[in-house]
């Protein structure tokens, strides 16, 4: 069912626009690296949700889940900042009831930024 606002949903004077996302596994971190510029007339700030959805999975979960967010500082017009978000791989794990214990589904991840759960800007993929 649609809804009147997604989750995210807000209003801004200006707007942004997102480019440069990179995916990097350190450890048991996948580091989100992007881009936000302002590319309105007016000084703002931008919240990037980070939604991670799993293709092709045989588990019933979400068709996507936020499992990471920034706040960008005050962003002038034209003015852009890089963020990185952090997210454990143990955030991707189910919980496997017939045997009591969290796994780690294997396979490719889908990960989209977006300013709200509908409106997307960049998505890219990682190999677990």
């Amino acid at each position: 069912m649609d809804v009147s606002y997604p989750f995210g949903f807000g209003l801004s004077y200006t707007d942004f626009e997102y480019a440069n996302m990179d995916l990097t596994l350190e450890n048991d971190t996948i580091n989100i690296s992007l881009s936000v510029q302002n590319i309105g007339k007016q000084l703002g700030k931008e919240v990037v949700q980070i939604y991670i959805s799993k293709p092709g999975t045989v588990i019933d979960r979400p068709y996507k889940e936020l499992k990471g967010f920034t706040k960008t500082k005050n962003l002038a017009p034209n003015q852009t900042e890089d963020i990185l978000i952090r997210i454990p791989v143990s955030e991707l794990r189910y919980w496997v009831e017939s045997n009591a214990y969290w796994a780690l589904e294997n396979g490719t991840y889908k990960f989209q930024a977006g300013s709200s759960s509908r409106d997307i800007r960049l998505t890219d993929e990682i190999e677990l």
